[in-house]
């Protein structure tokens, strides 16, 4: 699959690799997770017997002290929840001291809440063992096991400690990525949960391929079932009690690795200010829908926040699917696509569902980056500004040019971008209110659709056949993109310092003919920095 991003920045890059990042399991026992299962599974375990509260608080009494006994069997501390710090920094600290390569090196107690069973004896039955079984939430306590496989390096597990006992599994799919390199001999470098060195990039992308749903199932069961307290090999297998894994969050990553972390700093503040415009919301649809139609009511938005050690983020959002843009560590730039529900993609929950997640999650960053193409090649060739006041024609009728200093007409052209995505095109009531959102004054229909026919003209934009609908075309879209950059960061500023200065250039080299000259020269070097050039 191709990312328009590699080509983008290629020569900045070292080399690009895809791969599944955070992965966040979540484990049931089917039988447990409705009353009549539940009850069908107690008749195994207590034949019998009913189904009592004292039972029920005795299999939690009997979890937790299976957790307590197997934290001093193996010398593993158990401390309560911390308050104000993520449980991840805490884990951390602890497993830089640990002296251990695999096992469990910290657990942490906290109470959270969880849908529980609750025994009542009802109040007329004839039946002696019969008992309503209600769901109810409730605050219990949960423990965190956090451990370090042989396979999958540093992970953890959750286990809420009353019956149904449902846990749910914390993977890394970039440090089994770089484990699994190693075992296979190539030769990597990591930072945190990066790869920053590899020398056969190819075979990297081999190996992130190679990551199937059996290896999943396989950390899920081997540690669940080895840490679980509440019942013995035997009595699991005997009442039919085994776990089922699902998807609850799925992360997957493109990254590019930069070859100075200086470059890639200045390179992603300039490409998150030149999306940040053009991403509107309404265009996020034909990103995260591959196939557009349909209503569309699911929350959507763009936003740029400061996180990650004060690092700029990209963040776009369609209901519980993500899409964002960070510099990971200082040496990559990192393409997240996030799925915190799977069925919003089209795939099932099941964790066999995996090579078709991984697919579509590819897709939805490959087409996040075209999007985001027209924007980063705002670079324009000589003479186009000026070809822009000469006449057009559409359809063999000559149409007015576009002077740069209309007011109107560079609304017009503004307001492109916010509209370039939308899959079924846009309409001119659908312009209107953005122009007049920046003209700051009424802005008709009829001022639409002659600014449109002009820009029709110059095949900024061009009309959908049978419909009243129009779209903005690559090249409309990446002069919007340099006129909105030339207006803020270069005309407005100078003509604001031109109205205060208010003197005229003189012809020798003293002052202030000497101060327009330097002027030049410094925005000559501006439109090198930013990626404008001059035109003829």
């Amino acid at each position: 699959m191709e990312f328009p991003l590699e080509e983008a920045y290629q020569e900045f890059v070292r080399f690009a690799y895809t791969s599944l990042d955070r992965i966040v399991i979540r484990g049931y026992v089917g039988l447990l997770q409705s009353p009549g299962g539940f009850v069908t599974w107690a008749r195994k375990v207590i034949p019998g017997r009913a189904v009592t509260a004292s039972w029920l608080g005795s299999l939690a009494r009997r979890f937790q002290k299976g957790v307590q006994r197997f934290a001093e069997e193996h010398a593993i501390p158990i401390i309560p929840a911390p308050k104000g710090q993520r449980k991840e920094e805490v884990a951390r600290r602890y497993r830089t001291r640990w002296k251990g390569k695999t096992g469990v090196y910290l657990i942490i107690k906290g109470r959270e809440k969880a849908r529980l069973y609750e025994s009542r004896e009802p109040r007329q039955s004839t039946v002696p063992l019969h008992r309503n079984l209600l769901r109810r939430e409730r605050y219990v306590d949960h423990y965190y096991f956090y451990l370090v496989d042989r396979y999958w390096g540093a992970m953890s597990l959750k286990f809420c400690s009353h019956i149904p006992f449902n846990v749910t599994v914390f993977l890394n799919g970039n440090r089994w990525l770089a484990e699994e390199a190693r075992r296979r001999g190539l030769r990597v470098g990591t930072k945190e949960n990066s790869i920053v060195r590899c020398r056969d990039p190819e075979i990297l992308q081999e190996v992130s391929d190679s990551l199937v749903w059996q290896r999943i199932r396989s950390v899920c069961d081997t540690w669940t079932y080895r840490l679980l307290p509440a019942f013995t090999e035997d009595e699991r297998r005997g009442s039919g009690f085994h776990y089922r894994w699902f998807f609850s969050q799925v992360e997957m990553s493109h990254n590019l690795v930069f070859k100075k972390s200086e470059r890639l700093t200045e390179i992603l503040e300039e490409h998150v200010d030149r999306n940040r415009r053009s991403l509107h919301p309404v265009s996020l649809k034909t990103v995260f829908r591959n196939r557009p139609g349909g209503s569309y009511k699911s929350e959507m938005d763009v936003s740029v926040r400061h996180s990650f050690g004060a690092l700029t983020v990209l963040k776009a959002r369609y209901g519980k699917s993500l899409l964002r843009q960070y510099n990971n560590h200082g040496t990559t730039f990192r393409t997240e696509g996030v799925t915190n529900d799977t069925r919003e993609l089209g795939v099932g929950k099941s964790i066999e569902n995996l090579e078709e997640l991984r697919r579509s999650l590819l897709a939805l960053i490959a087409r996040f980056q075209a999007a985001q193409t027209p924007a980063v090649a705002t670079v324009m060739n000589r003479g186009e500004l000026a070809a822009l006041a000469e006449p057009g024609r559409v359809n063999d009728i000559p149409t007015a040019g576009i002077k740069l200093e209309n007011e109107r007409i560079l609304a017009v052209i503004a307001a492109l971008p916010r509209l370039a995505n939308v899959p079924e095109g846009f309409r001119a009531r659908e312009l209107c209110p953005i122009v007049e959102e920046i003209l700051g004054r009424p802005y008709t229909r009829a001022q639409a659709t002659y600014d449109l026919r002009k820009l029709r003209g110059k095949d900024l934009v061009q009309r959908r056949p049978c419909r009243n609908a129009y779209y903005s075309t690559p090249e409309g879209f990446r002069i919007a993109a340099v006129l909105a950059k030339l207006k803020e960061e270069l005309l407005e500023p100078i003509l604001t310092t031109a109205r205060k200065a208010g003197k005229a250039p003189s012809s020798d080299g003293r002052p202030p003919g000497c101060y327009y000259r330097s002027l030049a020269e410094q925005l000559r070097l501006l439109c090198e920095y930013i990626g404008l050039e001059a035109a003829a």
